[in-house]
C-alpha cells in the first residue's frame, strides 16, 4: 500500500466519473447525497463536539468541500464488485491543528475492518489544500468498501478544520455488465403494542441485470447478513438502520443499494377531539374522557382539528394506563391568541400517584395566533402503572375577552 503527496501536479479530479473512475464526488450539490458512479446513496456523518461533518466553503478554488472538526467522521461505501488497480484520489487541507491534533483516511471492507491509509498531524497543518493518490490494490474483490474520513481533535480549540474535496475511487471494472441493486424506498414504521421489535418487508424487485435474471440478493445490516431474496422479512428494533443490499448476477458480478429504516415508539394513547365533547380518544386511556374545567370545544378557522380551548382559570386533564412503559413522549399541537403580560398556561404530568412536573408554561412570548407543534421527552421517567397529563390555563379572559389557548392531537408516545 503506498501513500503519495502530489506535488508537482494536481490530480484530474471531476464531479462525473470516466473510464476509469469508479466513483467521483467533488461535493458541488450542497449535501451529502451528490457524486456519481458506484457510491452508495449517501455520506453517513456523525460526531461529537462539533461534529457532524458539514458541506461548506473554504475558499479558494475548490468551492464547495467538506468540513470535519473535533469528532467528526464522513464514510460512504462504493460497489467495486469485480475491479482491480484500484485507487483513492481526494484534496485534503489541515488548518490550525496542534499537537494531538489528528485525522485519518481509511478504507474497511465486507470482510475487513478499517485499515488506515494516512494520518494528517500537526506537520500537515499549513492552510492550503494537497492532493493525494493512495494505492488500494490490496483491497480488490472487495464488494462494499467503505472509505472513511475521520477527525480527532481539541473540542476547546474553535478554528482546527480538516477540508476534504474531490473524492474519487478509480480502478479497472471486470468484464461484462453490473447489475443495478434497487433495496426500495426509505421507511418509517411504528412499533405496535406487540412487542419490541415489528417485522419489516424488505422489497428488491426493482434491481434489474442487462443480461438476465440475478442469480442472489443479500440483505446486509453492519456487515452481517440479515436476510436473503428479492424480498425478506426482518425483524427491526427501535432506532435507525441502514440496510445494505447485494445482488449478485450469472457471472458474479455484485452491486449494492442502501435503504433507511427508521423504527419510532409506537401511540399509547391519543385524542384529536374529533367529537363535541371530551369522551373522544384511542389507545390506553384510563378513563372514557378528560377531566376538566371550564374548557370548551370548537374548530379554529385555520386548523383542520376541532380542538380543546382553554380561556380564563381551567383545566384539562387524562390518565393513560402505560405500566412499564420506555422511550416515552408526550407531544400535541397549541395555538396562543391574545395572550397579555401574566397570561399563562402549564402543561404537567405526574407519573403514577406523584407529584405533578411542570414541562412548558406558555406565556405571552408564545401568543402569535399560530399553530406549532411541541414534542417533551420522558425517557427519563419510570411509569409502573400510569401516566397523567394535565394542562392549566391561568388568564383574565372571559366572554369579552379573546386570550386563549387551543389544544389539539395530543399522543403519549413509547413502546
Amino acid at each position: 500500500m503506498l501513500s503519495t503527496l502530489c506535488t508537482t501536479a494536481a490530480l484530474s479530479l471531476a464531479a462525473t466519473v470516466s473510464a476509469d473512475d469508479l466513483a467521483a464526488d467533488d461535493f458541488g450539490s450542497g449535501d451529502l447525497t451528490g457524486g456519481s458512479g458506484r457510491w452508495g446513496a449517501w455520506w453517513e456523518a456523525a460526531g461529537t463536539g462539533g461534529g457532524p461533518a458539514l458541506i461548506g466553503g473554504a475558499g479558494g478554488s475548490h468551492g464547495q468541500v467538506t468540513r470535519l472538526k473535533n469528532n467528526a467522521r464522513l464514510t460512504r461505501n462504493v460497489n467495486t464488485s469485480g475491479c482491480s488497480d484500484l485507487a483513492l484520489a481526494f484534496s485534503a487541507m489541515v488548518l490550525n491543528y496542534e499537537d494531538g491534533d489528528e485525522a485519518y483516511v481509511q478504507v474497511g471492507t465486507d470482510s475487513t475492518g478499517y485499515t488506515t491509509l494516512y494520518t494528517f498531524t500537526s506537520a500537515d497543518s499549513d492552510g492550503s489544500f494537497h492532493d493525494f493518490l493512495i494505492d488500494l490494490t490490496e483491497f480488490a474483490g472487495s464488494v462494499d468498501m467503505n472509505v472513511r474520513f475521520l477527525s480527532q481533535t481539541d473540542s476547546s480549540s474553535g478554528s482546527d478544520y480538516f477540508f476534504v474535496d474531490d473524492v474519487v475511487v478509480s480502478g479497472t471494472p471486470g468484464v461484462g455488465a453490473i447489475p443495478e441493486a434497487a433495496a426500495g424506498d426509505d421507511e418509517n414504521v411504528y412499533l405496535g403494542d406487540e412487542g419490541d421489535v415489528i417485522t419489516v418487508t424488505l422489497d428488491g424487485s426493482d434491481s434489474s441485470d442487462a443480461e438476465g435474471a440475478l442469480s442472489g440478493y443479500s440483505w446486509r445490516e453492519n456487515g452481517a447478513e440479515i436476510g436473503s431474496g428479492e424480498s425478506a422479512d426482518v425483524d427491526f428494533a427501535l432506532g435507525h438502520h441502514i440496510v445494505t443490499l447485494v445482488v449478485t448476477d450469472a457471472d458474479g458480478n455484485e452491486a449494492l443499494d442502501q435503504v433507511a429504516i427508521t423504527i419510532n415508539p409506537g401511540t399509547l394513547a391519543g385524542d384529536s377531539f374529533e367529537t363535541a365533547d371530551l369522551t373522544h380518544g384511542w389507545g390506553s386511556w384510563a378513563g372514557p374522557w378528560w377531566t376538566l374545567n371550564g374548557v370548551k370545544l370548537g374548530r379554529p378557522a385555520v386548523h383542520g382539528w376541532r380542538g380543546a380551548r382553554m380561556r380564563g382559570t381551567n383545566s384539562l386533564g387524562r390518565i393513560a394506563t402505560v405500566p412499564g412503559a420506555r422511550d416515552v413522549r408526550l407531544t400535541f399541537w397549541a395555538r396562543v391568541t391574545s395572550y397579555e403580560e401574566g397570561d399563562g398556561c402549564q402543561v404537567k404530568y405526574r407519573s403514577d400517584e406523584g407529584p405533578y412536573t411542570t414541562l412548558y408554561n406558555f406565556t405571552i412570548h408564545n401568543s402569535d395566533g399560530a399553530w406549532h407543534y411541541y414534542d417533551f421527552d420522558l425517557s427519563d421517567v419510570e411509569f409502573s402503572d400510569g401516566i397523567e397529563v394535565l394542562f392549566v390555563s391561568m388568564t383574565e379572559g372571559d366572554s369579552t375577552n379573546p386570550d386563549m389557548i387551543v389544544i389539539d392531537a395530543v399522543k403519549i408516545v413509547g413502546r
